[in-house]
C-alpha cells in the first residue's frame, strides 16, 4: 500500500525546506528596516527629540517612570501602595497634560503596540514554550 505513518511523516519532513539561522537573520533585519521606516517609529523619534529638548519635563517623566516601577515591584511583593499609587497617578496625569509629554507618550504607545503586534504574530506561529511548561494534565504553568 502507501507505507506506514512513520514513513509518510519522514517523507513529509524530507520535503520541508529547512531554513538556516542566516536566512532567519536576514528576514529579521528586513523586518527591523521596515519597522525603522514605519510612521509609528518616525513619529516616535520626532516626539522623543522634542521632549529631549525640554530637560525638566524629561527628568520628571524619568522620575515618574522609576516611581511607577517601584510601585509595581512593591505591589508584586504584596505591599499596600494605595496612597502612593494615588499620588503617582495625579502627578502622572499632570505631566501627561503637557503637549510635549502627551505627544511623546502617544507616539511611544503606538510604537510599542506595533512591536507587540509583531510579537503576537511570532507567538501565534511558533509554539516555543507551550509544551515546555505543560503539566501532565494539560494545564500550562504560564497561561
Amino acid at each position: 500500500m502507501g507505507g506506514s505513518m512513520i514513513e509518510k511523516t519522514q517523507e513529509q519532513n524530507n520535503n520541508i525546506k529547512t531554513v538556516n539561522k542566516q536566512d532567519i537573520r536576514k528576514q529579521a533585519v528586513a523586518l527591523a528596516e521596515l519597522l525603522a521606516s514605519s510612521t509609528e517609529y518616525l513619529q516616535y523619534l520626532e516626539a522623543k527629540k522634542k521632549l529631549a529638548a525640554d530637560e525638566e519635563q524629561l527628568f520628571v517623566l524619568s522620575e515618574l517612570r522609576q516611581q511607577q516601577f517601584n510601585l509595581r515591584f512593591a505591589a508584586m511583593l504584596g505591599e499596600d501602595t494605595g496612597e502612593e499609587k494615588a499620588d503617582f497617578e495625579m502627578a502622572y496625569a499632570t505631566l501627561a497634560s503637557d503637549p510635549l509629554v502627551c505627544d511623546y507618550l502617544y507616539a511611544e504607545g503606538r510604537l510599542f503596540r506595533l512591536i507587540a503586534d509583531v510579537q503576537e504574530v511570532f507567538g501565534s506561529r511558533i509554539d516555543a514554550w507551550g509544551q515546555l511548561f505543560a503539566y501532565e494534565d494539560g494545564n500550562t504553568l504560564l497561561n
